[in-house]
């Protein structure tokens, strides 16, 4: 049966109620990789938010591609239709806008 106690750096035993109080010391380079992950989840890409204000602009004609959308799935439209002609105008709106507020902040 193996022994419940564990030697210390000097050869001491250590008995279990020494053992719990100590820490296991973490590696350092897996430190850093932690800090990295964190600060990466941290960044936010100024795109996304500028889209999604933009879109706000956009309402019409995103009911309109919303309309289009349903009708093609339930059937209503004709053999063959698809709603590309409104994706693409929602599309536009949505950069046209993203382009303005963006090329303001570059400047």
């Amino acid at each position: 049966m193996a022994s419940d106690n564990v030697k210390d750096l000097t050869g001491r035993d250590q008995g279990p109620e020494e053992i719990e109080g100590l820490q296991i010391m973490d590696d350092p380079e897996e430190e850093e990789e932690e800090e990295e992950e964190e600060e990466e989840e941290e960044l936010v890409d100024p795109i996304e938010e500028t889209k999604e204000k933009c879109s706000e602009g956009c309402v019409d004609i995103k009911k309109k591609l919303d309309d289009c959308t349903d009708m093609v799935n339930e059937n209503r439209g004709r053999p063959g239709e698809n709603c590309a002609d409104e994706l693409y105008a929602y599309i536009h709106c949505v950069d046209a806008c993203v382009s303005r507020v963006l090329l303001k902040k570059l400047k």
